[in-house]
């Protein structure tokens, strides 16, 4: 991914070509794998776009939250719940969950594929910090 970048590869012709050929993974049963594969390129994608942002701003509270936000960002995903749990007030943490969840808003160019990527990419890490949440809280 990273040599792709740097070849101006990632670009909206591959998440066209990547998310063309995801439903078509999903139907095929002769190629196990590869549905999880072509996700994973979508999440390094998003996550290598992402960390490039900044999301911390100069106010103390907001810096705390942004900060977090990019530390899961840059984290891989099977590493969530555990950033998740010693970051936020329901489990070890300083950031509320109003806080975390404020932070996963971004501006991108609209409707392109970009756009779709980075937002399921940080919807999936707000849904993530709501199940832990609800668990914790002891919420059905």
């Amino acid at each position: 991914m990273i040599q792709r970048e740097r070849e101006g590869q990632l670009d909206e012709g591959l998440l066209s070509e990547v998310s063309a050929q995801l439903p078509q993974a999903k139907e095929d049963g002769d190629t196990p794998g590869l549905e999880a594969m072509l996700l994973k390129v979508l999440q390094l994608y998003a996550s290598s776009i992402l960390s490039k942002r900044r999301y911390a701003n100069k106010v103390e509270e907001v810096l705390k939250a942004g900060q977090f936000l990019e530390t899961i960002i840059r984290a891989p995903e099977e590493k969530w719940n555990k950033i998740l749990l010693n970051g936020m007030t329901v489990g070890k943490g300083g950031i509320s969950p109003e806080e975390h969840f404020a932070r996963t808003l971004i501006r991108t160019e609209g409707g392109s594929y970009q756009q779709c990527i980075l937002i399921e990419y940080l919807k999936g890490i707000q849904s993530r910090a709501e199940e832990i949440v609800q668990v914790l809280q002891g919420k059905p």
